[in-house]
């Protein structure tokens, strides 16, 4: 597919690639577009990309081009292992507009246009960069979603060639990453506590007004207010025109569904309530009675040691093996780690065992230190419950075996 795309792209903008002033003169207009976030996850940012097309009628040869950044090959072979790792690229790609109307149109999502308040020779300049990067040896970029995405991209060519600084509009309070990350992630529960998971304290930081322009919504709104400074001159406002450009009859739509939180609140909560209780009862009659109530907690805590066990594994591959530049100093490998994984393993082993949950019980307190320092600025509902997991398990596994072994030291 993506093939036929770029053989789509030589056969409309061949001319373009090799003289665009020659071939179009003064007829080049330049557009933002920013397309409507879809309900599937990958969808869920929304999109940018930018369109460059001929104006008037005296053109001799039409033209009206979309440049998309976010071109990818999913089948590409061990993608998600690659994009986990931040080893992941991406291409520029160019379509004829009818294919990307269409596109859209079929998904139910709006597209707005913003038309660039530009010169001719700015206009020239932005279409003859876009197609050099579109060319084979330029289109291919290595991907960040922070840093480096089909946004990011967009904004570079736009600040790249015009002549003159862009400042950019800013808006009245600042965010940090997660903040604008929560705001997009709203619907995807399980998705978003994923992303805070695995993600470290960088995404706690204060987004400057130029980074916040990594979400297509952010650009669309920082680029209306937008301005081109150049000395001995007023400053010219960035866009010229905005309109809605694709807009369907039959919207998609998606609301958050709340059912996992209220699931988790309702079963960990009455959960911990009960433990705490029962572990403190049984330590006042310094005996651990009710073999099938202990039996429910094992299988309890072995599940949740072994989900916990497999989710440290990803966040300690992350931090010692990915380049991407917000998972690698993330202190949540202090309670969700491969550590669990063996104490899994080694149920029956009961003394390794407790030796290993001590470890993991100094791993939760440590964590919880970090929070209310203050280091770790923002703990979501699933780290929070796991770390209290650890913390009540391990208390009442360690103290069962320190009782029961009390007593067989006084039989004998």
């Amino acid at each position: 597919m993506k093939k036929l795309i770029f053989i789509l792209f030589l056969l409309c903008g061949g001319a373009v690639a090799a003289s665009p002033h020659s071939a179009y003169g003064d007829s080049l207009e330049v557009s933002l577009l920013t397309c409507e976030p879809g309900p599937a996850i990958y969808e869920n940012y929304g999109h940018t990309a930018m369109r460059v097309r001929t104006v008037g009628d005296s053109v001799a040869r039409p033209l009206d081009l979309v440049f998309n950044y976010g071109c990818f090959d999913f089948n590409e072979p061990h993608f998600i292992e690659r994009f986990a790792l931040g080893l992941t690229y991406y291409m520029l790609c160019a379509i004829p507009y009818r294919f990307f109307e269409y596109e859209y149109l079929e998904r139910g999502r709006m597209v707005w246009q913003q038309t660039l308040n530009l010169t001719d020779a700015e206009a020239q300049r932005i279409a003859s960069a876009l197609i050099e990067n579109a060319r084979p040896d330029n289109r291919v970029y290595k991907y960040n979603f922070l840093y480096n995405n089909c946004t990011t991209k967009c904004r570079d060519i736009i600040e790249d060639n015009v002549f003159g600084e862009v400042h950019w509009g800013e808006d009245s309070i600042r965010k940090t990453f997660r903040q604008m990350l929560h705001e997009r992630n709203m619907p995807f529960f399980i998705y978003q506590q994923l992303v805070d998971i695995y993600s470290d304290t960088a995404l706690d930081d204060t987004a400057t007004a130029r980074e916040e322009l990594f979400l297509p919504t952010a650009l669309q709104r920082s680029l209306s207010k937008a301005v081109i400074s150049q000395p001995g001159m007023p400053d010219r406002p960035l866009v010229r025109k905005e309109i809605v450009l694709v807009n369907p009859t039959e919207h998609v739509t998606y609301t958050r569904d709340r059912l996992y939180e209220w699931g988790i609140l309702l079963f960990f909560i009455p959960y911990f309530i009960f433990y705490a209780f029962w572990m403190w009862k049984c330590y006042r009659r310094k005996h651990f009675g009710g073999r099938k109530l202990i039996l429910a907690f094992d299988i309890v805590d072995i599940l949740v040691l072994a989900i916990a066990g497999v989710m440290g594994c990803g966040v300690a591959i992350l931090v010692f093996f990915s380049t991407h530049p917000a998972v690698t100093a993330n202190w949540q490998l202090l309670v969700f780690n491969p550590i669990q994984l063996f104490v899994v393993v080694l149920w029956k082993w009961r003394r390794i065992r407790i030796y290993l949950q001590s470890l993991l019980l100094m791993f939760a307190i440590i964590f919880c230190l970090l929070v209310l320092n203050g280091y770790v600025h923002y703990c979501c509902l699933i780290t929070m419950i796991a770390t209290c997991l650890t913390i009540i398990s391990s208390s009442a596994n360690i103290l069962r075996y320190h009782i029961e072994n009390g007593k067989k030291d006084s039989v004998s």
